[in-house]
């Protein structure tokens, strides 16, 4: 459809250009203008169903994509409200009650990441411990349901 569209125009030009450059003739009608308007005109008739058969399918892949999109956003909002939270709480508390070995055996999926994690808050609290009190509440993780998780974590 490109191509057409790309052909159409360039023809549209060069003929547009021609027609410019023919003096107006008393034989108006009959003559090398009648001529380049004819074909201005057939150009435009085939380029025309093509171009609105292309209209109506680029509105169903529209919707399409409007429809993935949506989808993606309540497959994120899913996670962030009720899954991720949920998977977070399981596996720090199996990573606090056993350990990475803990997490290897029931959670081999997010072992890895969540070990990750609970190393670099650990990190945190320890550069935030030998800094003020108002860093150290700038820095620490904080889940308003319930205690610090350096609290849950435990004595480093």
């Amino acid at each position: 459809m490109a191509e057409l569209w790309a052909s159409h125009v360039q023809t549209k030009v060069l003929l547009g250009n021609k027609l410019r450059s023919l003096h107006s003739s008393e034989e108006k009608h009959n003559g090398p203008e009648a001529h380049v308007r004819f074909q201005l005109l057939d150009g435009a008739l085939k380029t025309l169903v093509p171009m609105h058969a292309e209209i109506k399918k680029m509105a169903v892949i529209r919707s399409a994509f409007l429809h993935e999109i949506c989808s993606t956003l309540i497959t994120i909002f899913e996670w962030y409200s009720f899954m991720g939270p949920a998977t977070a709480k399981f596996l720090f508390q199996v990573h606090l009650n056993g350990g990475y070995e803990a997490l290897q055996s029931q959670a081999p999926e997010f072992a890895d990441l969540a070990d990750h994690i609970v190393q670099f808050v650990i990190s945190c609290r320890q550069t935030v411990g030998t800094n003020s009190n108002q860093r150290k509440r700038k820095k620490t993780l904080h889940n308003p349901k319930g205690p610090h998780l350096h609290e849950r974590l435990g004595p480093s």
